[in-house]
């Protein structure tokens, strides 16, 4: 981009700027120059965003000349605000794109308790239930109101107008929750920035516009939270409605402004077609959350009374063993009570900078190969994680039908690959069958599990052009199985399992970027038995160095590497080694997005059938039984990939007429009758 593009973006987002009557308000001093590199920057502020010194505290009576914005208003006459933006005053034409954005709170119940259509959220943790406030912008004014919410309807739900927001699902939710269903092209500036710059250490609102627009953007911010802590008050509701009002009525403005900037580097970029798949992303995983997973809930209960005996015996037991009761969780009492057990000192790793003993997971599953008080350890973490986290952290989420309701995160991870939270159903534990369990279809549905083959080693495959691989999956053969056949020079009906297991282990360091002691580590060998197994893997498959050597190269070159979906993972040179990964964890992320989207389009058209869950690689349907016959292998054939990549990409289908920890092969050229009585044979009858 040349310097006088970059100049004529910045003149479009400062002549926002510019249309503000800001009294007290310093526009950041950087060139448009310097501005718009800040945007693609991969280096993290080592500054904090607020400068030192702005302390700002609200006074009613300096307040107007010191602080307020003439074109930022509270609102009190709705309908008039509504008809302006429609077009229905004379000379005012109907809006064309407007930034919405919610101020939520709880309405102080539990979960099960709230009316049937709200869904509740979360912000950091704390309840988020409906609006009490929201904010409109049309990038020249902006309104705050806090009354006649569902006279924004019309707006809301009017489809022709592009709407504009930060952080879009939440509102979504929120909004939905007033009755107002979002309806639109979304421009979504969290998400564009993420596709923009995925290293920036904070995506807030605020922070943006401190450093891209104006340097003392917080002000509001920083009066707001000084008001309510010098009050010793809480609830944002009770705060002065005219700091409120230009609070709320900033975010959506500054959101206009980093609009102007973003579509740009979309364009730009070649992340147009990429950000439409996230922005339709955001109404499909909005519905996946909506309709939830319905929970066993006296199943889930009795877990409790499971787990908490579990946790007890194992703490007895260990108790017992030491002589004396601590803190299994407390890294120093552990370090302790292990030096008293007669381990020697040299075992225990220390943090050189904080001088604590490194006793996580990791390193306790590596002093358990040795010393066996460590699993007694982990045993008892087990328990109580399975406890705090998977029951007592689930339950107080449930709706009045005993649905959980997750979010998806679309945005967290650097390579674009989902994560979930509140509660996190991507991470349930899976050899211990005992949660997933607790999850279930509703009566009358049946849940399906399409789970891709391997999706990331054919990715691997595909970009690296490795013919035997390539042969091997188009042949109908199994990843791991076929890469065991080429590097133990066996055929592949007499790979073994420990030849499979160890195939599978050096796949998985190839494509995470494991180094040698790592890869010892997984395999069970001694380092220098890790590298002479290394290289007779990449003699055995010899389109793999080169394919690390180049991606590498490629990012110590530009600084980053590019999927086929335009994606882009900027890393320093240091980091090269991370770039392998990055491209192909990233490719089978956008992958597994654009199907997403693909089959909650199709579902929209079926009677209720519908995504209850995603984890990673598997969707998770809970389908209408009498959809079952035509529902199911159209959602296989979406999700299936036979032309894009140089190997098919496929799923398998997996079917419970009980819960997500029981379930088997489902048949497709078999009736639903047919698979059940398969089913049972496994399960026994169903109740």
């Amino acid at each position: 981009m040349t310097e006088a593009e970059i100049n004529a973006i910045m003149a479009e987002a400062q002549a926002l700027i510019n249309s503000l009557d800001k009294p007290g308000l310093t526009v950041a001093s950087k060139t448009p120059k310097d501005k718009i590199k800040k945007i693609a920057s991969i280096k993290k502020k080592k500054k904090p965003t607020i400068l030192k010194g702005l302390n700002f505290h609200y006074d009613p009576t300096t307040y107007k000349a010191l602080h307020k914005v003439a074109n930022w208003h509270y609102v009190t006459d709705v309908q008039h605000l509504v008809d302006y933006l429609a077009g229905r005053i004379e000379g005012q034409p109907k809006a064309t794109i407007l930034a919405f954005d919610t101020e939520t709170h709880s309405l102080g119940c539990d979960a099960d308790k709230l009316p049937h259509h709200i869904v509740r959220r979360y912000v950091k943790k704390k309840a988020q239930d409906v609006p009490f406030g929201i904010s409109i912008s049309d990038g020249i004014d902006s309104w705050y109101l806090e009354t006649d919410f569902i006279l924004l309807k019309e707006l809301v739900e009017d489809a022709s107008v592009d709407k504009v927001l930060h952080n879009a699902k939440f509102d979504y939710h929120e909004l939905l929750n007033l009755g107002m269903k979002l309806a639109g092209k979304i421009w979504d500036t969290l998400v564009m920035l993420k596709l923009i710059d995925e290293n920036m250490d904070s995506y807030a609102l605020k922070d943006l516009a401190n450093k891209l627009i104006d340097k003392e953007s917080s002000k509001w911010e920083i009066m707001k939270d000084n008001w309510l802590r010098s009050n010793n008050c809480k609830d944002w509701t009770k705060v002065p409605k005219e700091l409120m009002g230009d609070y709320g009525a900033g975010d959506t403005w500054y959101t206009m402004c980093l609009l102007v900037m973003f579509k740009h580097y979309l364009k730009d970029n070649e992340l147009e077609d990429l950000y439409k798949t996230e922005s339709n992303l955001i109404y499909a995983l909005a519905r996946m959350e909506r309709r939830g997973f319905m929970v066993n809930k006296p199943y889930l209960e009795g877990l409790r009374d499971v787990f908490t005996a579990e946790i007890a015996a194992a703490q007895n037991a260990l108790y017992e063993k030491v002589g004396y009761i601590f803190n299994a969780n407390s890294s120093q009492q552990l370090h302790k009570m292990f030096l008293k057990m007669g381990m020697p000192p040299e075992a225990i790793q220390i943090n050189p900078e904080t001088g604590n003993p490194i006793l996580d997971a990791y390193a306790m599953a590596d002093l358990a190969k040795e010393y066996p008080i460590a699993n007694e350890i982990l045993a008892v973490r087990k328990a109580e994680k399975l406890l705090s986290t998977y029951v007592e952290g689930v339950l107080p989420t449930l709706d009045w039908e005993d649905r959980v309701h997750g979010n998806w995160n679309q945005t967290e991870a650097t390579t674009g690959r989902m994560s979930a939270t509140n509660p996190n159903l991507q991470n349930l534990p899976k050899k211990d069958t005992r949660i997933r369990k607790a999850y279930i279809a509703r009566p009358g549905y049946t849940l399906f599990f399409l789970d891709y083959d391997q999706v990331e080693y054919r990715l691997f495959a595909h970009y690296a052009q490795a013919k035997g691989l390539i042969d091997a999956i188009k042949a109908g053969k199994d990843v791991h199985t076929a890469t065991a056949a080429l590097i133990f020079n066996v055929r592949y009906e007499d790979v073994t399992s420990e030849q499979r297991s160890k195939a599978k282990t050096m796949n998985f360091a190839l494509v995470y970027g494991q180094g040698d002691a790592h890869t010892a580590k997984s395999l069970g060998v001694d380092i220098n038995e890790a590298r002479k197994f290394k290289r007779g893997y990449f003699s055995d498959i010899p389109e793999a160095k080169p394919f690390l050597s180049t991606v590498m190269e490629v990012i110590k070159t530009r600084g980053f590497v590019k999927n086929i979906y335009g994606r882009r993972r900027h890393l320093i040179k240091d980091k090269a080694y991370k770039g392998p990964n990055a491209l192909i964890q990233g490719c089978a992320a956008d992958f597994a997005k654009e199907k997403i989207v693909k089959v909650d389009e199709y579902l929209q058209t079926t009677i209720d059938s519908g995504y209850v869950n995603f984890v990673h690689d598997e969707g998770i349907f809970e389908i209408l039984n009498e959809e079952i016959a035509t529902v199911v292998p159209r959602i296989k054939e979406l999700m299936e990939e036979h032309v894009r990549f140089r190997v098919p990409i496929t799923c398998d289908v997996e079917f419970s007429l009980t819960n997500w920890g029981e379930k088997c092969a489902y048949d497709l050229s078999k009736s639903f009758e047919e698979n059940k009585k398969i089913f049972v044979d496994k399960y026994g009858e169903v109740a």
